[in-house]
């Protein structure tokens, strides 16, 4: 057999359990995929339940608990759901329960095809073999998520033979069920249970992942990294194959197949408050991890750095719910929240700090001039840092104790002088509570260039001779890369904010300098909270503000007084784009009906002004004064009053309408004032009118904030140092604040931002100008020389125009079809609605004659000349000729509506019937009179209106007709015009056709005439790897063969035959050095025909072949 015997079976198919299910569950992605990318084994019922921050599902995290080590252990643990690689990290509670408590669905669930194929029959334990001559198989399963159950069909057997087909089994919903696979089903599918595991490795494996998941789960991602499925882009197009990816990632091919082919921009973002970066982040900002040890093999770089450092207190974090920034976190008190760790920036000053700096940025490429040097400093493994991202690149060098660093939840563990460049990946730092020591890292943050970016993907290829390669291309390169535009990755706003970086002969250098310039105006963004930038040690006095902002308030709030009106939505949205505010504040707490946070957001946003919230006025801050004043209330009108500045208008938002002191408005008005934050506070009334708040000093100023920073001095400078004992830090010590930090002017800083993106681009387009001629110079230069290759280059470039023109047309030619079909199609439509309009102006028609004849007759009657004593027949004969119509229509409605008299046009009122029921008195005969005629040119008049409503539509949809029918007229006569010109256009199309075959027939046959190619035609014929060569090197073998030597080198034998002479004269002629490009020494490397040929020339034999060749030719 030529494989295994599995191949030579009949299998069942591919598929899922259920097909509708199935693509209620999934779609028809599948079928665009062909079958083979269906998925053949794993389970998703309950894939939405598997979140990491759900806790009440069946769902969830049971690390080391006995359920877990029975999941390690079970012999079917690959059949677990394994979506995003989550393994067995997350699995459903109901699929561990004990033998006698699982049902059939949760113990079908776990199986390939959830159990369609596998036999079934209950036993007394998990290991009991016997069927006792009934089992079931499964057929057909069908599930509803959460709980599991459902509806299972399939085949009852009694003893090897079916009794009953399409039934559910007996005591399904009981426990104690026992299974098997098929025993024809294909291996893919089926597979074979694992062998139990062993006790010992399954707990050395719950050890593990226990590690793991510490390390982490806990502080890093649980689905795989975008980086990877990046990585796998990259490497393929750069051309390696799916097998060296795999090697190299550190993955299987399978997964590799997945994403190799997919495009970077498809990838699905991670989502989150924490991953706000990667979803402005361009595919460029990712980095993959180098990691250099013993980078710094000084052993004493820990202590300097703690001892020669001011260290100060760090402060939590955290992304802001508004904008996504990071921003402070605060208790309940609006304090601050202080970090597990010391914080310091760095600006020169350590002269063993600087050789370090300039050595890593000289090594690892680093030339953005604005980058920004900061340090952390744990005193102890207690200290940590949370996972988190940044949308620039991280170089971070490890000084201390050794800790582990997690980077997209991968532990690495970090020793004393180790380096590690990384993008943004999410990082952090776990506890270690078994660590005493200290670490301090230094950290770089730094924005690519151009070169930084060919070396993103660097590490999982490079070997040491690379390395060195790119340590000469470093020292050879000189000035700051021209490509560098931070833009190009995370947008303008990440542009230089200041002067070009004078770079020189060392660009690395001359960017360290400027990094560590004081003076420098530094990006926003490398401002975090936690940056408390004093480089100039002048401090300059603040500008004045120039800002004004509004104030607005909801009303109607509970607990205010009774007079506070309650604003409607329309009128407070009225009153901001009357001023034209952009941005909104909410410092409400709380608030309620149609202002409510969420609500209030969606109004702005449907109105295009920025909505942020920031709940002030907690009472455990101590109210709206107290939380004004604490930090959270001051960062809060910092912020607020900076967007204010930067452009726009911006308002608060506030409960009480009320302007007075001891109001809400008020207190925010005085804060703000008071601070010198802002140039004024307009209050928007009730109605919309300004007034400016007048400051009265009642506020009280808020409380200098108190800077933190810690003086470590190693016990070594107060008091010698015991044996034995071990230095740490001394306590914290609380410093006055210095003074206000120094801040360049927003509007120059700007204007300044723009000026320089400008530049950059004009410096790009030049740059790609540049290029573009260099390529089309280098391809003119390759053109060949032979024929005049552009004639046939702007043929095809004519034929390739005029397919794309015949393309066009039939794409014109078949819009055109489907308009006349959406012509003809209305068409139709209003001749079926001005057959309707002339049926019903038919009836209107007959309608009103009806009631012209009826009012003729009464005029008749009223001219005749009635006597007082004949009432009686007046009565009678008015009820038979003036009455009669509308009578019949409310006495005898019933008869008359199936002939259609009257039934669409002529309705009577209560009053009309009336009339129209019965004879008058005689006194009111006139009145009667009066009305009635009333009530008949009403009518008449009425239809008369109608008749001419229905003339005037028939009349426009017999225009509309004519005008549709000239539009089906002139399309078809373009129809007809395009079909002439797709006809002469296929005609050129042909005639080029037959040019250009032409052409490659006459440039072929130059080119085989050509003697430059006859001579480079020859010599690969002659080459080493040649077919000449190939031929001639069997010749040799053969004689080797058969025995030939120098002394007797002939072919067959001792003495000279034909075949002999065949071979003297092929080699003669190869010898002759008559053949261009074929060397006359060209045969003298293969020494046995050489042999041959020097033993046959001198030959009698050779001399009479050759004069028989000659005479042969002179008698032609």
């Amino acid at each position: 057999m030529d494989g295994p015997s599995w191949k030579e079976k009949e299998h069942p198919p591919y598929g899922a359990h259920n097909t509708q299910e199935y693509d209620e569950q999934h779609g028809r992605w599948w079928w665009q995929k062909k079958e083979v990318f269906r998925p053949k084994l794993y389970t998703t019922i309950g894939k939405h339940a598997r979140s990491p921050r759900l806790s009440r599902t069946i769902v969830r995290w049971a690390g080391n608990t006995p359920n877990f080590r029975k999941l390690k252990r079970d012999v079917y643990r690959k059949r677990w759901p394994k979506p995003d690689q989550l393994n067995y990290r997350l699995f459903a509670e109901f699929c561990l329960k004990e033998f006698n408590k699982r049902s059939l669905l949760e113990t079908a669930h776990t199986l390939p095809l959830y159990g369609a194929g596998c036999k079934f029959w209950r036993a007394p334990d998990e290991n009991h073999p016997e069927t006792k001559g009934q089992y079931f198989v499964a057929d057909q399963i069908e599930y509803r998520l959460r709980p599991i159950r459902g509806d299972i069909r399939g085949t009852q057997y009694l003893y090897g033979r079916p009794a009953r087909a399409g039934i559910a089994p007996i005591a399904k919903s009981l426990g104690s069920w026992r299974f098997e696979t098929p025993e024809n089903g294909h291996p893919l599918v089926y597979r074979p249970p694992f062998p139990e595991m062993a006790k010992e490795v399954a707990e050395a494996l719950i050890a593990m992942w226990t590690e793991e998941k510490w390390h982490g789960a806990k502080w890093g991602d649980v689905h795989p990294p975008r980086s990877d499925k990046l990585k796998v882009i990259q490497l393929r197009e750069k051309g390696l194959s799916k097998t060296e990816i795999s090697e190299k990632v550190g993955r299987s091919e399978h997964w590799v197949k997945r994403w190799w082919r997919e495009h970077p921009a498809t990838l699905e973002r991670p989502a989150g408050s924490r991953d706000v970066v990667l979803k402005k982040a361009s595919i460029n900002a990712f980095r993959d991890l180098d990691i250099r040890r013993r980078f710094i093999s000084e052993d004493s770089t820990y202590k300097s750095l703690v001892d020669k450092v001011t260290w100060r207190q760090a402060k939590v974090v955290a992304r802001d719910v508004n904008t996504g920034e990071l921003a402070l976190r605060y208790n309940e008190k609006g304090q601050s929240l202080s970090a597990g760790r010391q914080v310091a920036d760095y600006s020169g000053g350590l002269d063993f700090l600087d050789e370090i700096l300039q050595k890593v940025f000289t090594q690892m490429n680093i030339r953005d001039p604005q980058a920004r040097i900061f340090m952390n400093f744990y005193a102890d493994g207690k200290d940590k840092v949370a996972a988190h991202r940044h949308d620039f690149w991280t170089c971070l060098l490890s000084f201390g104790s050794p800790r582990i660093l997690t980077v997209d939840g991968r532990p690495v563990l970090l020793r004393d002088g180790d380096l590690i460049v990384f993008g943004t990946q999410n990082h952090g730092v776990p506890p270690m509570p078994d660590i005493s020591d200290g670490r301090v890292s230094l950290v770089i943050f730094f924005y690519p260039d151009a070169d930084n970016l060919e070396r993103q993907w660097q590490t999982i290829n490079e070997d040491e001779e690379e390395k060195s390669s790119a340590d000469v291309v470093q020292l050879l390169s000189g000035g700051m890369d021209k490509g560098f535009k931070a833009s190009l990755l995370w947008g303008e706003s990440k542009d230089e904010t200041s002067k070009s970086c004078d770079c020189g002969t060392d660009s690395a250098a001359s960017a360290l300098t400027q990094a560590l310039d004081p003076g420098l105006a530094k990006r926003s963004l490398l401002s975090s909270p936690n940056s408390d930038l004093q480089f100039d040690s002048q401090q300059q006095p603040p500008a004045a503000p120039a800002a004004a902002v509004f104030s607005i308030a909801t009303g109607g709030h509970n607990g205010y007084a009774a007079d506070e009106r309650r604003v409607e939505e329309k009128d407070f949205f009225k009153w901001l784009t009357s001023h034209g505010i952009t941005s909104l504040w909410d410092l409400r707490s709380p608030a309620s009906d149609w202002s409510e946070p969420g609500q209030l957001k969606r109004a702005c946003a449907a109105r295009s002004i920025a909505y942020r919230t920031y709940p002030l006025g907690r009472r455990e801050a101590g109210g709206l004064p107290g939380h004004l004043r604490s930090e959270e209330g001051q960062d809060v009108l910092r912020r607020f009053a900076e967007v204010a500045t930067l452009g726009g208008r911006a308002a608060f938002a506030v409960a009480q309408s009320g302007h007075s002191a001891g109001t809400a408005r008020a207190e925010v008005a005085e804060q703000l004032l008071l601070t010198a934050a802002v140039a004024k506070v307009l209050h928007i009334l009730p109605g919309g009118q300004l007034q400016e708040h007048v400051a009265t000093g009642a506020a009280e100023a808020p409380p200098a904030p108190a800077k933190v920073e810690v003086q470590l001095t190693s016990p070594a400078a107060e008091a010698p140092k015991e044996a034995g004992t071990k230095w740490k830090p001394q306590p914290l010590k609380v410093v006055a604040p210095a003074g206000a930090v120094a801040k360049d002017d927003m509007t120059t800083v700007a204007r300044r931002r723009g000026a320089r993106c400008a530049l950059a681009r004009q410096s790009t387009e030049v740059d790609d100008l540049g290029l573009y001629a260099q390529g089309v110079k280098k391809q003119l230069e390759s053109a060949p020389d032979v024929i005049a290759m552009q004639e046939s280059l702007k043929l095809l470039a004519l034929s390739r125009r005029l397919s794309a023109t015949r393309v066009q047309l039939l794409s014109d030619l078949r819009q055109q079809g489907q308009r006349l079909q959406a012509l003809s199609n209305e068409k139709t439509q209003l001749s079926l609605e001005i057959n309707n309009l002339q049926d019903r102006h038919a009836l209107l028609q007959s309608n009103y004659d009806v009631i012209k004849a009826s009012q003729v007759s009464s005029e008749d009657l009223n001219s005749t000349e009635i006597s007082g004593n004949s009432t009686e027949l007046l009565l009678s004969s008015r009820q038979r000729a003036l009455l009669g119509s509308l009578a019949v229509t409310t006495q005898e409605s019933s008869g008359m509506r199936q002939h259609g008299f009257f039934v669409d046009v002529l309705s009577l009122d209560n009053g009309e019937a009336s009339l129209a029921a019965g004879a008058p008195h005689p006194e009111t005969l006139d009145a009667w009179e009066l009305a009635v005629r009333k009530v008949y040119e009403q009518h008449v008049l009425r239809l008369q209106k109608q008749m001419l409503i229905a003339d005037s539509k028939a009349l426009e949809m017999g225009l509309n007709v004519q005008d549709f029918r000239d539009q089906i007229q002139r399309q078809e006569e373009e129809k007809q015009d395009l079909s002439d010109q797709v006809s002469s256009t296929k005609k050129e199309l042909d005639s080029l056709r037959e040019d250009m075959e032409a052409t490659r027939k006459n440039y072929d046959g130059q080119l085989e005439r050509d003697p430059k190619h006859k001579i480079a035609w020859r010599q690969a014929l002659v080459s080493n790897d040649g077919r000449m060569t190939m031929l001639l090197n069997g010749l040799e073998t053969l004689l080797e063969q058969n025995g030939a030597t120098e002394m007797v080198p002939f072919v067959a034998g001792k003495s000279l035959s034909v075949a002999d002479l065949a071979i003297w004269r092929a080699v003669g002629w190869l010898s002759s050095g008559v053949i261009d490009g074929i060397p006359s020494t060209y045969v003298q490397q293969f020494p046995k025909l050489w042999a041959l040929h020097c033993a046959v020339d001198p030959s009698p034999e050779a001399s009479v072949f050759e004069g028989v060749v000659k005479g042969r030719l002179g008698e032609q």
